[in-house]
């Protein structure tokens, strides 16, 4: 039998000086990356955070039903070192998707990794305010391609045309100027240019081929997805 995580197991590492970031592996086979004090939130009376830390850092509400969803807590240096999904036939399918209460508004983001056999490997979620829906679009991608090894092609499978043509088409000419993007009145800055060069970076050292389809049309992954933004969304 499996033993159980207690509250004073999170809060120690919640807690302690200097924090530390930590991996929460839950039950259902989701890793949940803990980056600031203000992220996690456990929806238990005997745990609680969230609500009075949310000025420490960068708010993205992580909800957990309960303690007993938690499998195991792993330390930053032993989640660095865990395995991460690896396709058998070298392709690994990322589906993602990203939502937002109004625009700007609170928003959410969610990716599934799946094996070219369709085995579900891996999947996330999360949410924040105030953001725009392109932004959680791009954040969907980039927590998914977190996930993975660097190396690692994927066939990124979204509903987003924003991120389809601008990870195809678009990205090496903003690049190209400075992160700037070409109008009739000259170059512009950027929008979510931070999303923009983070994406450069997890594309750089893998293939990876954009694969649009449309939103809300019955896609099982994408309607999934959909859902996990938005539940996402509604729990900031």
């Amino acid at each position: 039998m499996n033993r159980c995580i207690t509250s004073a197991e999170v809060a120690a590492r919640l807690f302690r000086e200097p924090f530390n970031p930590f991996t929460l592996k839950l039950k259902d086979g989701r890793a949940i990356r803990v980056e600031t004090r203000g992220q996690l939130i456990v929806s238990e009376t005997t745990f609680a955070a969230g609500s009075n830390l949310v000025g420490r850092g960068v708010f993205e509400a992580i909800a957990v039903e309960s303690m007993a969803a938690i499998e195991q807590v792993i330390d930053s240096e032993s989640a660095d070192a865990a395995s991460k999904p690896v396709a058998s036939d070298g392709v690994l399918r990322l589906f993602t998707d990203g939502a937002c209460q109004g625009n700007p508004g609170p928003g959410g983001w969610g990716y599934i990794i799946k094996d070219g056999a369709g085995v579900e490997l891996g999947r996330g979620s999360g949410g924040e305010r105030p953001t725009t829906n392109n932004r959680m679009e791009l954040t969907s991608v980039i927590r998914g391609l977190e996930a993975l090894d660097s190396g690692q092609a994927v066939r990124l499978i979204t509903d987003s045309q924003y991120v389809a043509k601008g990870l195809s088409e678009w990205m090496k000419g903003w690049k190209r100027n400075g992160w700037r993007r070409k109008t009739a009145k000259g170059f512009e800055p950027l929008a979510n240019d931070d999303l923009w060069r983070r994406l450069d970076e997890l594309t750089a050292d893998r293939k990876i081929t954009c694969e649009w389809v449309r939103g809300h049309a019955g896609h099982p992954e994408n309607e999934e997805c959909d859902r996990m933004a938005v539940d996402a969304a509604m729990g900031v």
